[in-house]
C-alpha cells in the first residue's frame, strides 16, 4: 500500500443556501502558504518516481519523441505594407519553435527571435508583426503563466523599444496602419480596479510609440460586469475599427476608421457571432435562431439587424467556420465527427467542395487577398498533411506531412471507426475507436476513453502519436463526442452545461458501458481520461461509478464546484456550469461536484490527478483537495491502488517548457494508464 504524506483535515463547514457544505481541505487553496508548498513537494516526492518508473514510460516518450522529430517552416505571412515575411521555423533537435524573418521571397531567412536561448520555462507567447514589417510586438511566457512578459522589438536595428503598457495580461489586437502605434487588450491592476480582480475588466486601449503608458487612451470597456472581454481591432483591410464585447456571446459594433462614428451590428448579448469585413461588407456568422449557424451579408453602412441578408442558410451539418479567402467564401462544415469544406462566391452562390482525402478533420490557412491557400487534413490513422489548393482544377497538392518520415507505422494497420453508444435518455453518443487491425473483441483490451464535452469544443478524429503507440501495444484509443461540445450544433452544446451537466457524465459512463457490453474491454481493462472541462468529467465519473474503471488520469480539473468562480479569472466559467452564489445553480453543482462527493467508504481505482502550478484557468487546489480526499478514502478502506497527485510548477494550464517537457508528461499519462489497465 502506498504510504501517502499526511493531509490535515480541517474542521470547516460552511452553511451555503441552508446547506452544510464540509471542506477539510480548503487550506490547499493558497499556493503561497508554506505548508502548501511543502504538501505539493511530498506529493511530487511519491508520484514523479512512480510515474518515471513506470514499464512502458520510455516506450510512450520514444515513440511521441520520434513521431515529432521533423524539421518544417509554417507558410510564410507577408507584412500588409512592405516586402516582410514573417514565418515559424520548428527543428527537431530544438526545443522551441524559432521566429525568422525574410525581407522579401527571394531573400534567404534569418533569426530574429530564438526561444532556445532563453530560460527552459520561457516559450514564445502571443506575437503580432506591424505593417512595414520594423516593429514585433510579443510576450514571453514563463512557467506556462498566461501573463506574458511584453516586449516590443525593432527588428531593423534588434533592439527592444522602452514602452511599457498599462495593466498586465497584454494581446496586441492591432497596428495601426502606419506603424506609430497598435491596439492591445489588457487587464487593469488595482487600484484601477478592486483588490483580487486584476485578472478581470479585460479593455481594449490605443497606445503610441515613443509615448509614456500614462498616456494610452482607453478604447473600449464595460464598466458594469467584470467577466466581460471588450476588443477594438482593425478590420484585415484597416478601413473599419471593430469593436467587440462578450466571452462565449458577443455583440458587435463597426467605426469607418477616423470617423468616430460607432454603429451597431448586434449591441445585445445573445448569440454567438464572428463577423469578417470585405469590400465594404460585413459577413456574419450565427447561431441566432439557427442552433447549427447561418451565415448573413450586409452593407457596413447600415450594419443594423433589420438590414441584415441570408447568405448562408442553417443546414443539416453545423457551420464550424467561415472566411473570405482570395475573395471568395468558404464555409467549413461539420456533421458531428467529419469535416466538409465548401466555397461559396460573396453573393453566396455555391462554386464547389473541396475533395477531401478522405474523412477526417480539416482546416484551412489563407487570406482574404491572397492566392495561396492551404488546407490541412487529419485523421486518427493519417497525421497532418498540408496541402496547396488549386482552385480551378479543385485539387489538393501535399505540400508537407507532419510526421517523421523515419516513424514507422503503416495505416493499413490500424483501424478507426465510429459507433455509437445509447446515453442514459436515449441520446446516441459517437465514439471514434481506434486500433490494431488484429485487435480481438474479448474484453481483454486495455482502453483509453477520453472525453471533454463542453464549452461548445467539438472533438474531432485527431491524430495522435501517443493514440497509435497505445493501440501499437495492443490497446485501443476511444474518443467519446459528448453532449456540452460543439459537434451537432449550440442545442447539442445546450443539452450538457448548467443544470444538465450531468447528461455529459452520463454520456461518458454509457459510452464506458458500451465498450464493456461490446467486448471491447472489460472493467479491469478500462482507463479514462481528460483535461480542464475533461477532467471535471473523469472526476465526476470517477466519484460516481468507480467500479466501472481501471483507472484515471485527471488533468489540470476543476474538481470544487462550489468554489470554483472564486479564484483567478474562472468566474468566467460560471456562464458554462453556473454558480454556488445562486440557490438554484448551487443544488445541481453540490449534486455533481467531484470533490464534495468523494466517498470515504468508496475504493477508488488507480488514479493520477495533475495540477500546473501558474494555472489561471483551472488552480492547482482542485488537484490537490480531490487527490487528498482520495488518499484519506484510501487509507480507510485499505486501497493499495495509487492515488497520486502532480502539481507541475514550471507549467500553467497544461503547458509550459518545451518539447521534452511535453513528451515527458505525455508519456507518464499514457504509461500510467496502460499499466492499470493491462493484462497482468
Amino acid at each position: 500500500m502506498f504510504k501517502y504524506p499526511h493531509t490535515r483535515r480541517d474542521d470547516i463547514v460552511e452553511e451555503i443556501h441552508g446547506k452544510k457544505v464540509f471542506d477539510p481541505y480548503r487550506w490547499l487553496e493558497d499556493s503561497s502558504d508554506e505548508d502548501v508548498l511543502d504538501w505539493d513537494k511530498k506529493q511530487n516526492g511519491i508520484s514523479e518516481p512512480y510515474l518515471q518508473s513506470l514499464p512502458a514510460k520510455e516506450y510512450f516518450f520514444n515513440k511521441i519523441k520520434d513521431s515529432y522529430y521533423y524539421d518544417v517552416d509554417s507558410i510564410p505571412n507577408k507584412v500588409k505594407s512592405g516586402t516582410r515575411l514573417l514565418f515559424v521555423r520548428q527543428l527537431a533537435a530544438q526545443e522551441k519553435s524559432i521566429l525568422m524573418v525574410m525581407e522579401d521571397a527571394e531573400s534567404e531567412p534569418r533569426e530574429i527571435l530564438n526561444p532556445n536561448k532563453w530560460a527552459d520555462d520561457e516559450t514564445l507567447g502571443h506575437y503580432k508583426i506591424s505593417n512595414t514589417g520594423r516593429y514585433l510586438n510579443y510576450g514571453v511566457i514563463k512557467g506556462g503563466k498566461e501573463d506574458p512578459d511584453f516586449r516590443i522589438l525593432d527588428i531593423d536595428r534588434g533592439e527592444h523599444l522602452p514602452d511599457n503598457l498599462q495593466g498586465h495580461m497584454h494581446f496586441t489586437t492591432s497596428w495601426l496602419p502606419d506603424d506609430s502605434g497598435f491596439y492591445y487588450r489588457y487587464c487593469p491592476l488595482p487600484p484601477v480596479v478592486p483588490e483580487n480582480e486584476q485578472d478581470y475588466w479585460a479593455r481594449t486601449n490605443l497606445h503610441l510609440l515613443g509615448t509614456d503608458a500614462k498616456e494610452d487612451k482607453l478604447i473600449f470597456s464595460d464598466d458594469k460586469v467584470k467577466e466581460m472581454w471588450a476588443n477594438a481591432y482593425l478590420s484585415y483591410d484597416q478601413q473599419y475599427l471593430i469593436y467587440g464585447k462578450g466571452i462565449f456571446k458577443q455583440s458587435f459594433w463597426i467605426e469607418k476608421y477616423g470617423s468616430g462614428e460607432m454603429k451597431a451590428v448586434m449591441p445585445e448579448i445573445k448569440f454567438q457571432l464572428g463577423i469578417e469585413i470585405y469590400k465594404d461588407h460585413l459577413y456574419i456568422l450565427t447561431d441566432e435562431d439557427t442552433p447549427k449557424r447561418c451565415v448573413y451579408k450586409v452593407n457596413c453602412s447600415a450594419p443594423e439587424r433589420e438590414n441584415w441578408e441570408l447568405l448562408i442558410p442553417e443546414k443539416r451539418k453545423k457551420i464550424e467556420d467561415s472566411m473570405i479567402l482570395d475573395g471568395k467564401l468558404f464555409i467549413n462544415y461539420l456533421d458531428g465527427i467529419y469535416n466538409t469544406i465548401e466555397i461559396y462566391d460573396t453573393d453566396g452562390v455555391f462554386l464547389q467542395e473541396i475533395k477531401l482525402p478522405g474523412n477526417g478533420i480539416a482546416f484551412w490557412r489563407g487570406f482574404q487577398d491572397e492566392k495561396d491557400i492551404y488546407i490541412y487534413f487529419s485523421n486518427p490513422v493519417t497525421p497532418y498533411i498540408r496541402y496547396k489548393y488549386d482552385f480551378e482544377n479543385n485539387t489538393l497538392e501535399q505540400d508537407f506531412v507532419y510526421i517523421n518520415p523515419e516513424f514507422a507505422y503503416n495505416s493499413a494497420d490500424f483501424v478507426s471507426k465510429i459507433e455509437y453508444a445509447i446515453s442514459k435518455d436515449g441520446t446516441r453518443i459517437p465514439l471514434i475507436i481506434s486500433y490494431s487491425a488484429d485487435m480481438q473483441k474479448d474484453g481483454s483490451n486495455p482502453i483509453i476513453l477520453y472525453g471533454y464535452g463542453g464549452f461548445n469544443i467539438s472533438m474531432g478524429p485527431n491524430f495522435s502519436a501517443g493514440a497509435l503507440a497505445l493501440c501499437q501495444r495492443g490497446g485501443i484509443f476511444i474518443t467519446a463526442c459528448l453532449r456540452g461540445g460543439g459537434e451537432f450544433g449550440e442545442e447539442w452544446h445546450q443539452a450538457g452545461m448548467k443544470e444538465k451537466k450531468q447528461n455529459v457524465f452520463d454520456d461518458f459512463i454509457a459510452a464506458a458501458e458500451y465498450l464493456i457490453n461490446e467486448k471491447y474491454t472489460s472493467p479491469c481493462h478500462l482507463g479514462i481520461m481528460g483535461g480542464s472541462n475533461g477532467g471535471l468529467l473523469t472526476g465526476a465519473c470517477l466519484v460516481q461509478k468507480p467500479e466501472l474503471f481501471a483507472a484515471a488520469v485527471i488533468e489540470v480539473p476543476l474538481l470544487d464546484m462550489i468554489r470554483y468562480h472564486k479564484n483567478k479569472f474562472a468566474n468566467i466559467w460560471k456562464e458554462e456550469y453556473g454558480s454556488a452564489e445562486d440557490e438554484e445553480e448551487f443544488n445541481y453543482l453540490l449534486a455533481y461536484s467531484p470533490y464534495q462527493n468523494i466517498d470515504e467508504d468508496a475504493e477508488y481505482p488507480a488514479t493520477l490527478v495533475t495540477g500546473g502550478f501558474n494555472d489561471s484557468r483551472c488552480d492547482p487546489y482542485h488537484a490537490r483537495k480531490f487527490a487528498a480526499g482520495l488518499q484519506y478514502a484510501a487509507e480507510k478502506t485499505g486501497n493499495e491502488k495509487p492515488l497520486l497527485c502532480r502539481i507541475n510548477y514550471n507549467e500553467g494550464h497544461g503547458f509550459g517548457g518545451g518539447k521534452t517537457q511535453f513528451y515527458d508528461k505525455s508519456a507518464q499519462m499514457l504509461a500510467f494508464l496502460l499499466e492499470h489497465t493491462k493484462n497482468k
